[in-house]
């Protein structure tokens, strides 16, 4: 018999100490809430029947006018005033033009967390929810990873896993190991680690579902798996051990590479090429969007092709890549992950410009001027089809001591709506101030 009984993972605390994660449960009987209900950052997963409820409905947003949700936001005007920029690409067409590129509202319709913060507004990153106060917390199970001699093990900053239930026919071809395959109800955890490898494991029992993904290089960022429950994996590098170095597309049917994205690009007006950035997959448009910690804002028309019958899958990716200056900010890398909504990105840089660009042309709609490093990722709330951008900066390039800013930006024109200032005062050998991505 199956266990019916239903499990509350909060947030999926998995935790750096040492080289091992953590995940903490607890049990309760559990009701799985409409969306528009939800209002508690928790997982749900139902033994039975695996992960359940929306990645985000329809429904959950106020003011959201459901006439609109597939049309592009009409741009009325660019400010490039601070900001230059041109567009590059690895292939014949000299400029980037797809009027269909306009992400969903619902990031997804695959159970899970798929990609860092769980979508493009960067604000769900955990999956289901809750009808009554969160139970206690016990350890359920840990797994020890290997480690780098500099790095370590364990996961990294932000180093959050995805999560997926993945559909039935996707399971049972991809090389999963025999005593997982035929679990209707099972539930699989991506990890990447410091160490250097990308690990697979069982959300019930933390056992290895699969052999890992040897990347070679530490991994510091969250992986991504595409939003159409495709046996695609997305990983970006965080620091340089190997030859290779940049972002990688892997097939998890086999766990082979199917593409890289160098980092170290001539292109580029930063020579440093990691990718903490966590990728984001239009499932309309089969392309992706992220940012590069060599100052470069990519767009990848995929071109996949995946054959259920046959078992197989190929991708044929042509890079897009925005390179821009914004005047008096030396420090174009981009570390965050890229939020977005409709048919506009939104990204921050070292030296704390946020950059708004319109997809379908590649081109930046406003910028700001910089203000210190910003590595935290924009979160997007959407009010009556108008994105409000939530961001906070570090203390880190204006010296010592300083201020962390928190600021409520308007997607559309760049207006501030608010900004707060807070003190940050610590050793040098901290980075102070804003980190991580949160609600408001």
């Amino acid at each position: 018999m199956v266990d019916e009984k239903r499990i509350l993972i909060m947030s999926f605390l998995f935790l750096l100490s040492g080289c091992n994660f953590h995940v903490a449960i607890g049990q309760e009987d559990l009701t799985i809430l409409p969306a528009q209900e939800r209002t508690t950052e928790i997982v749900l997963m139902e033994k039975k029947e695996g992960l359940e409820g929306n990645d985000r409905g329809e429904e959950a947003q106020v003011g959201i006018h459901y006439d609109n949700i597939f049309t592009p936001i009409s741009i009325e005007s660019y400010n490039h005033q601070n900001i230059d920029f041109d567009n590059i690409s690895n292939h014949e067409s000299k400029r980037y033009i797809n009027t269909n590129q306009t992400f969903p509202y619902t990031y997804s319709e695959v159970p899970g967390v798929l990609t860092f913060r769980g979508g493009h507004f960067r604000d769900r990153p955990s999956y289901g929810t809750l009808e009554k106060e969160a139970a206690a917390l016990s350890l359920s199970w840990q797994f020890q990873t290997s480690f780098n001699p500099d790095w370590g093990g364990g996961s990294g900053w932000t180093g959050q896993p995805a999560i997926v239930h993945w559909d039935d026919d996707v399971r049972e071809m991809m090389n999963i190991y025999d005593s997982f395959k035929g679990e209707a109800s099972f539930v699989e955890v991506i990890q990447g680690s410091l160490d250097g490898n990308v690990y697979f494991l069982d959300l019930e029992s933390g056992e290895q579902t699969r052999p890992p993904i040897h990347v070679k290089n530490p991994i510091k960022g969250s992986v991504s798996v595409d939003s159409r429950g495709y046996p695609l994996l997305y990983v970006g590098d965080g620091v340089p051990y190997a030859e290779s170095f940049g972002f990688y597309i892997y097939n998890l049917i086999d766990g082979s590479l199917l593409y890289l994205i160098p980092g170290r690009d001539d292109d580029a007006y930063r020579e440093w090429g990691a990718f903490d950035s966590s990728a984001l997959v239009n499932r309309e448009t089969d392309t992706f969007v992220v940012g590069g910690e060599n100052g470069m804002f990519y767009q990848v028309p995929l071109n996949t092709t995946f054959d259920r019958e046959k078992k197989c899958i190929t991708v044929e990716p042509h890079e897009w890549k925005m390179r821009y200056k914004v005047e008096g900010n030396h420090y174009q890398g981009i570390e965050n992950s890229v939020a977005v909504y409709k048919n506009l990105a939104f990204f921050a840089n070292n030296g704390g410009s946020i950059i708004a660009v319109n997809m379908q042309t590649m081109t930046p709609v406003w910028s700001f001027p910089a203000l210190d490093d910003t590595d935290s990722t924009i979160v997007v709330e959407v009010i009556d089809d108008v994105p409000y951008l939530y961001t906070a900066t570090e203390v880190d390039n204006i010296g010592r001591d300083g201020d962390c800013h928190l600021r409520k930006i308007n997607g559309l024109t760049g207006d501030v709506i608010w900004q707060k200032s807070y003190a940050a005062l610590l050793p040098r050998s901290c980075r102070r101030g804003a980190c991580y991505s949160g609600y408001w």
